[in-house]
Order: C-alpha cells, then sequence, then structure tokens
C-alpha cells in the first residue's frame, strides 16, 4: 500500500513537472509580414496587410492597432489606415471613417474603435467590411463594405 501512495506521488509530481515545463517554454505566436496577401498579426498589437488593394500594379499597406481579434481574419482595431504606395492616406479608420481626407458618411464617432473583416478571394482581398464598435468590442452598426478594385473604394 505504501508503493502505491509513493509512486502516485512520483507520478503526480513528474506530471507537474512536464506542465510547468511546458507553461514556462509555450510562446504566443510571432507571425512576420511578407509582401503579398497575408495578414501579420504580432504581439505589439498591430495587423500589417501589403497588397495590390487598388489592383493598379503598386502595392498598398494596410495597417491597424488591433484592440482583440475576434476571428481568422476579424479585429477589432481601435484605428487603421490604408496607404498608397506614395504614403498618402487613402483610408483612415480614425475616430471618423475618411477616404482622402473626405468623411465618408454622416457617422457617430467610433471612440470604441471598429470591428473590420478582411475578405478574400482566389488569394486576393476582395472586401473590407467595417462596423462600429461598441465598448464590449461587438459590432454597433449597420455595416459599410469597401470593395477593393482599380475604382477603389467602391462602398455598399
Amino acid at each position: 500500500m505504501e508503493k502505491v501512495i509513493i509512486m502516485n506521488r512520483i507520478i503526480i509530481f513528474i506530471i507537474t513537472l512536464i506542465l510547468i515545463n511546458n507553461m514556462t517554454y509555450s510562446q504566443p505566436a510571432n507571425l512576420s509580414a511578407s509582401a503579398g496577401n497575408i495578414p501579420a498579426y504580432d504581439e505589439t498589437k498591430t495587423l500589417t496587410v501589403i497588397d495590390d488593394f487598388e489592383k493598379n500594379g503598386t502595392m498598398e499597406t494596410f495597417s491597424a492597432e488591433i484592440i482583440k481579434k475576434l476571428g481568422r481574419n476579424t479585429y477589432w482595431i481601435k484605428k487603421g489606415e490604408l496607404l498608397g504606395s506614395d504614403d498618402n492616406v487613402i483610408l483612415e479608420l480614425g475616430l471618423y471613417l475618411k477616404n482622402n481626407g473626405h468623411n465618408v458618411l454622416n457617422q457617430e464617432p467610433a471612440v470604441n474603435g471598429y470591428i473590420i473583416e478582411l475578405v478574400s478571394s482566389n488569394q486576393r482581398w476582395q472586401n473590407l467590411i467595417i462596423w462600429l464598435a461598441n465598448e464590449k468590442g461587438q459590432k454597433n452598426s449597420d455595416y459599410i463594405m469597401m470593395e477593393f478594385d482599380r475604382n477603389f473604394p467602391m462602398m455598399y
């Protein structure tokens, strides 16, 4: 009986050591950005996507300050922007949604940020769907969808 108790304690001790070891050495994934259409999400809570969004042969950069990743390509962001190849701001997601410096629509201020979803098809980014977020990171408005093509942005 005493041998069984000692063996059980040894097994519990070994399992505890294994668990502590796994917790100590496990780290969150750090995805690095590469040219192309793969979103890069890192510990600094930034999202960066480099692609030819305007389909004009030059690369644009979408970057956002993330509050929380909600799904595969869905994020609760504080703010973001789409920069053209010449670093001009094409789309700004700040307190208000702006296209080339002009308010896109008459909206409430985005004090809690936005929920965004990047939609791809055939390994190209096709749409950016945007909602206002509430204080819990939930959709708090109708959506606006931006379709990426040569007439960027087309909004629905």
